[in-house]
């Protein structure tokens, strides 16, 4: 009977460790649940069945290299083109603009079309609009 008790004994704080990694485990996916961070959840991608982090889409008109890298498909080389293109050209109107950057073909923009987004576009004036001329 004695030795029942202590081979109970020994397992308890094996028991508390694992009740505690757990416990820890819910409130950090918790955390990340509230501020909408990658931690939280994922929704369906179109790459590779990759999952959609709830920090993406990412805005290729102001993310930096290092943010690129995080798409799926992106590495340092081309993310540091499409910083390229978008700083020769403006800025990015549409996310079929990235069709422009070495590199990036039709498959790979459908692979990453959900994982980016363009916000406030190109700085150039829409075809056909009057610009004002300075005097």
């Amino acid at each position: 009977m004695r030795e029942d008790a202590l081979k109970r004994d020994a397992r308890f704080p094996a028991f508390l460790f694992l009740a505690a990694v757990m416990v820890a485990s819910f409130f950090i996916l918790s955390a990340g649940l509230k501020s909408g961070g990658a931690v939280a959840t994922a929704l369906p991608g179109a790459y590779n069945g990759a999952q959609v982090p709830l920090g993406f889409p990412i805005d290729i008109n102001t993310a930096g290299p290092q943010e690129l890298q995080l798409i799926p498909g992106i590495g340092k080389k081309l993310s540091e083109r499409i910083v390229g293109l978008r700083e020769t050209s403006g800025g990015f109107s549409e996310v079929d603009d990235l069709l422009g950057v070495r590199g990036m073909g039709e498959s790979r923009l459908k692979g990453i079309r959900d994982f980016v987004t363009v916000s406030g576009g190109a700085t150039s004036a829409p075809a056909g609009a009057k610009i004002p001329e300075e005097h």
